[in-house]
């Protein structure tokens, strides 16, 4: 809401400040001669990141709302609405579909809830739990049809 329609514009701002000011000091380095080459070479670079920067706050705040796709990341503006989006992390309904018995038996389980994390990663879901009532550790790898246990 207000917070995120106040602090996008106002880090916008004073990026864009710093990125001119060090392309500023760039440009007037090499009055000073060659001894400061390695550290103008540097403040260009850093100019050229921030250039990077400025554009991803653009492109995130600014042009993906516009698109209202409904895949921006949350802004507080654009598909949302102006409220940001709330997050469910229930285990259970982060399954995909057709995923194997063994997998849905032990995201229906609290006996492995303590410690329990969990990401999607090149196409697999990835679980990390424990057993607190044996103590070990474990890692789950699944594609939603076969669930292997990854060795830690």
């Amino acid at each position: 809401g207000v917070s995120s329609a106040l602090a996008w514009p106002l880090g916008f701002s004073v990026c864009l400040v710093y990125t001119g000011l060090l392309m500023g000091m760039a440009t007037c380095l090499p009055r000073y001669g060659d001894q400061y080459k390695s550290f103008e070479n540097l403040l260009w670079v850093l100019g050229c990141i921030f250039v990077f920067v400025l554009g991803l706050y653009l492109s995130i705040n600014v042009v993906c709302p516009a698109a209202d796709t409904g895949s921006c990341p949350s802004t507080g503006f654009g598909s949302s609405g102006g409220n940001f989006v709330q997050i469910d992390n229930d285990l259970n309904k982060l399954l995909p579909h057709g995923s194997s018995s063994t997998l849905q038996d032990w995201a229906a389980s609290d006996m492995y809830r303590d410690g329990a994390s969990f990401i999607d990663f090149a196409g697999y879901t990835v679980f990390s739990g424990s057993n607190a009532s044996q103590g070990e550790r474990f890692l789950l790898r699944s594609d939603g049809s076969r669930t292997h246990q990854v060795v830690m």
